[in-house]
């Protein structure tokens, strides 16, 4: 396979799992090749990483000087023309960021399902792109399944939630309300957009609307 050759002519899986503590990823780890990597048991921790690892190392490749120019732009071409993924993240993010991914997808009999997938997205009028990573693991193995929908409008709207409050800190009061009002518009039924639409309305000075908006939310999401 095309990755072992890489893998090789970096030095093997150990040599693979110092660079990438080099780049200033802890979790990561590379012991085996192909196809082998993929079989990893409950309990195990060859072979593994955590979303938060790979979102962090791949959003780090395209913001420090980790990469050349050139290896950077062939990068970033090679996520943005994968065409597995088109129905996994990139499905839920709006048509106008330019989205790149990376999908990783076991099916063993030995070994619950996995469906994965990593995605970087440059949002129009920013230049620092934004990583979303996502492991999900079945029950167990599942020899039909049904086909991939489009990812969830929550976790979309959550994601702009938190940069619309990042925004916000930094000072950048007019892309925070941008970025608000288009979790809105995602997700207009998602509570954690909700809670934050009243907590700007509070502030934009409407209290006792805002207090009315969180006493219908509780009337229509009871614990």
């Amino acid at each position: 396979a095309a990755a072992n050759l890489l893998i090789r002519k970096l030095g093997g899986p150990e040599r693979v799992t110092k660079l990438v503590r080099a780049l200033g990823d802890p979790e990561t780890r590379l012991d085996r090749y192909e196809t082998m990597m993929n079989r990893v048991l409950p309990g195990e921790v060859h072979d593994t990483t955590t979303p938060r690892a790979m979102a962090e190392t791949v959003v780090r490749l395209f913001t420090e000087d980790l990469l050349s120019k050139d290896s950077m732009q062939r990068l970033r071409g090679w996520m943005i023309a994968t065409e597995t993924g088109k129905r996994r993240l990139r499905a839920g993010l709006p048509s106008e960021w330019t989205v790149g991914d990376k999908t990783g997808t076991a099916f063993t009999k030995a070994m619950a399902n996995k469906t994965n997938d990593v995605a970087i997205a440059w949002m129009p009028g920013r230049e620092t792109p934004i990583a979303v990573a996502a492991y999900y693991e079945s029950d167990g193995f599942h020899d039909r399944i049904r086909a991939e929908g489009p990812a969830g409008a929550p976790l979309l709207a959550t994601l702009l939630v938190e940069l619309s409050l990042r925004d916000r800190y930094l000072g950048l009061e007019s892309r925070a309300r941008a970025l608000l009002d288009e979790a809105f518009r995602t997700a207009p039924d998602d509570v954690v957009v909700e809670l934050a639409l009243a907590e700007r309305l509070s502030e934009d000075g409407f209290p006792l609307a805002a207090l009315d908006w969180v006493l219908d939310m509780q009337r229509r999401y009871p614990a």
